[in-house]
């Protein structure tokens, strides 16, 4: 039998977190994940065909590895390829040693038709468990109104100041049906919104985020400590505008020492 296995390659199907900014290699098993994907590259060997393949994972660190799942039958397709062995997520998540906060190490072992065998190196790629869904610590919002924070005019604005339960990514704002990035850094995130923007009444929300696993938070719709704004860019206008004096003879005019009312 002749293949070397240089690598693995982890996958999680359609739904799989991994983390966005250029430097990380982080992959996720998060809430949404329905099976990891590993991939072997097979060596041009017509005497793989027939073979099979059997993925094994590690949860302390390469320490002991353990079967996952049934092996793979190598079929003549495969040879010369990348041969992907699919792991439903009912056999993966029952694997004795899997932990939330922990990791996943993979290798595979090869045998040919005639029963030769191989075990791979290492995957490089390590798979991150996280399936916690972060959660609202606190979610307020204020005016930038100097009489009343709970309204805004014309030329304010408005802050939401949001705090997780864990690290997220920058959460979506959406205002008035208007989406808004959030400004921040690990827990913490807030996001501006320019009052001048707002039809009259009550401002409307929801905030969307996800943490670094792409786990999703529940829609936040209303805040935590009951705060909310209103904007009122109308301004007043009096009705039934009276004026008089206290003129005894004659209420419309007025000499030395009379007093002008206006009522409305």
């Amino acid at each position: 039998m002749k293949v070397i296995i240089t690598s693995i390659f982890i996958g999680l199907g359609a739904l799989f977190g991994q983390e966005d900014a250029p430097q990380a290699s982080k992959i996720y098993w998060n809430s949404l994940s329905t099976d990891v994907n590993v991939g072997v590259p097979l060596a041009d060997d017509e005497s793989l065909e027939g073979g099979r393949i059997q993925i094994r994972v590690s949860f302390n660190g390469g320490e002991s590895y353990a079967d996952l799942g049934d092996p793979a039958e190598i079929m003549g397709r495969d040879v010369d390829d990348l041969k992907e062995v699919f792991i439903p997520e009912g056999v993966f998540e029952a694997m004795p040693g899997i932990n939330e906060g922990g990791t996943a190490q993979f290798i595979a072992e090869i045998w040919d038709k005639g029963g030769n065998s191989m075990v791979g190196d290492v995957s490089d790629s390590i798979l991150t468990i996280d399936q916690t869904v972060p959660t609202i610590v606190s979610l307020e919002l204020v005016s930038s109104n100097q009489l009343e924070p709970g309204l805004a005019m014309p030329g304010d604005s408005i802050t939401f100041q949001l705090v997780a339960s864990e690290t997220i990514d920058a959460p979506v704002f959406e205002i008035n049906g208007d989406e808004y990035g959030g400004i921040g850094v690990e827990k913490t995130w807030k996001a501006v919104y320019p009052a001048d923007e707002a039809d009259d009444g009550p401002i409307n929300f929801n905030v969307d985020f996800k943490d670094l696993a792409q786990n999703a938070g529940a829609t936040a719709s209303s805040t935590t400590d009951n705060s909310s704004v209103s904007y009122d860019r109308t301004p007043p206008e009096l009705e039934n505008e009276k004026l008089s004096t206290s003129n005894p003879n004659h209420p419309t005019l007025a000499i030395n020492g009379d007093t002008v009312f206006l009522d409305f």
